[in-house]
């Protein structure tokens, strides 16, 4: 298995003891000499590192290799990309090595500032932020195992408790001096009230949020990309187990649909025949949401329609659940296979790019039936000498005096008004959060 990042290539090989490993490694390496030579691409032996990771208490041997004219003694810790890698990979080196770089920094920082005069406070945040909190936290993703690690015991893979006690309490350190820089405060002063006023969480919740944020940003990686394979594999390692913590978002499914959104052209004709949809969204001030949509076609109105959506509703998202009851309505009602294009008019330019595909979906379901009905759209039943045409959506200035959307926008205020409390569900917005 090879791992590469710029001009750092690493090598991995497993097997039942070292001795093993060095001959997997020693037959790679030849392909990957022979592979250079092939290619014009020479390698630097001098800065080649050999490591090996064990569990073993006291291993009897560390093998050599013999990589061209240079001999490669095995190293207790590596570093590799930033991070140091151990032999136990308990990553308690690469604790202290990132911690005690930060806690200089910290120390620096805390002579601009006293009791009685310095700088403001909010400045010296940022500089902490930037330059202590990244450096002692760097690499956590790796390593941070959560509560529980994943152990191997009689033949079975089970849940134990972490032994990193000794890594949280250098975080802490650092994180505690970077605390007492911030804030004029004594040394006696209690740590809640440092967190507290310093508005940053303690070090376990700010390790939780970073594995979160790597989640995330698995999530986003696109379906292809060898890390987001592997992180939804069969296999339970540690990056399934982050993989999993977050279930996986509407966006995340949204991101081949909007490769094949249509994007409107800057200049269009619109013929007789195509259908137009006027959407709107409205919120009352006691929460109450509502939407409508009025449709048009060859200069006539089709049956329009106001209802209520919910309470705690983004406005993006009454726009989105509007221009999607919207599309389907049109489906239903209107003469589509006279039309060329049905044309969405709204006053939210957000909503409008998001119809367009040129800008990130909201984490709504409405979003992905107007994907599919786009997709939909080309292969109706129509007319031979009606086009094939497109879904899409064009912005207009709100409370111009335009009949369409003047209506929309009185509808959806009598849909919020009609809804009965009682009866409405709490449709939290991802957008809110």
């Amino acid at each position: 298995m090879k791992f590469s990042y710029a001009d750092n290539v690493a090598i991995l090989q497993l097997g039942q003891t070292l001795t093993e490993c060095i001959e997997k490694l020693d037959r790679q390496a030849k392909i990957l000499l022979d592979w250079g030579i092939q290619n014009a691409i020479s390698f630097d032996h001098q800065k080649s590192e050999l490591q090996h990771f064990t569990l073993a208490t006291k291993p009897k041997e560390y093998p050599s290799l013999l990589i061209g004219n240079t001999f490669l003694q095995a190293n207790q810790v590596t570093r590799w990309l930033g991070v140091w890698l151990d032999r136990k990979l308990s990553f308690l080196t690469h604790t202290r090595n990132w911690t005690a770089k930060g806690m200089v920094v910290a120390a620096h920082l805390r002579r601009l500032n006293n009791t009685m005069k310095g700088c403001p406070p909010y400045l010296l945040r940022q500089a902490v932020t930037s330059c202590v909190l990244l450096v002692v936290l760097y690499g956590i993703e790796a390593w941070w195992p959560e509560d529980h690690i994943l152990a191997r015991r009689r033949k079975k893979l089970q849940e134990l408790k972490h032994r990193c006690g000794k890594q949280i309490q250098l975080l802490s350190k650092a994180i505690h001096m970077s605390l007492r820089t911030i804030l004029p405060i004594y040394c006696s002063t209690p740590l809640p009230i440092l967190f507290r006023e310093r508005g940053l969480p303690p070090t376990r919740i700010m390790l939780e949020e970073i594995k979160l944020r790597k989640a995330l940003r698995i999530q986003n990686l696109d379906a292809r990309h060898p890390m987001r394979k592997r992180a939804y594999s069969v296999a339970t390692t540690r990056l399934t187990k982050t993989a999993h913590l977050l279930p996986i978002s509407v966006d995340t499914e949204l991101a081949n649909f909007d490769k094949e959104s249509p994007n409107p052209p800057k200049i269009y004709n619109s013929t007789n025949h195509d259908v137009h949809v006027y959407s709107d969204g409205a919120i009352l001030p006691d929460g109450r949401s509502g939407g409508a949509f009025v449709l048009y076609q060859a200069e006539r109105k089709i049956p329009t329609q106001s209802f209520s959506i919910g309470y705690k509703v983004e406005p993006i998202d009454t726009e989105i659940i509007a221009i999607n009851y919207g599309i389907q309505k049109a489906f239903q009602k209107a003469a589509i296979h006279f039309a060329t294009n049905i044309i969405m008019f709204t006053d939210n330019q957000t909503a409008t790019n998001i119809v367009n595909g040129n800008s990130s979906p909201k984490s709504r379901k409405e979003v992905t039936e107007i994907r599919k009905t786009q997709q939909d759209w080309k292969s109706r039943n129509r007319l031979p000498h009606t086009q094939s045409g497109n879904i899409f959506a064009c912005w207009i200035p709100g409370h111009a005096n335009i009949r369409g959307n003047e209506e929309a926008d009185c509808l959806a205020k009598q849909g919020a008004q009609s809804a009965n409390g009682q009866c409405l569900t709490n449709r939290m917005s991802y957008a809110m959060v």
